[in-house]
């Protein structure tokens, strides 16, 4: 994906400007609101070392991130699997 201007930024990626949500039998764009939402919905069980916290909140972050870039979803995932 190529440098994003100032106006472009806080445009959804073209892979999620087209994903839809049915809400109440009504069909819409996918937001960022519904986007997190989502994410928000997943968590850690039981008590985990704060440094796994803030790696699952790392990877939820970049996921939301991905909203706006996806390459960068891509990229951070693959960076993760060689650790």
């Amino acid at each position: 994906m190529a440098f994003k201007t100032v106006e472009s930024i806080l445009q959804p990626d073209p892979r999620f400007a087209d994903l839809c949500v049915v809400q109440n039998g009504v069909t819409r764009r996918m937001t960022l609101a519904d986007h997190h939402d989502v994410l928000a919905a997943f968590g850690l069980k039981g008590t985990a070392p704060a440094d796994v916290v803030a790696g699952f909140d790392r990877a939820r972050n970049t996921i939301i991130y991905a909203f706006f870039d996806y390459d960068a979803k891509r990229r951070r995932l693959v960076r993760s699997s060689w650790r």
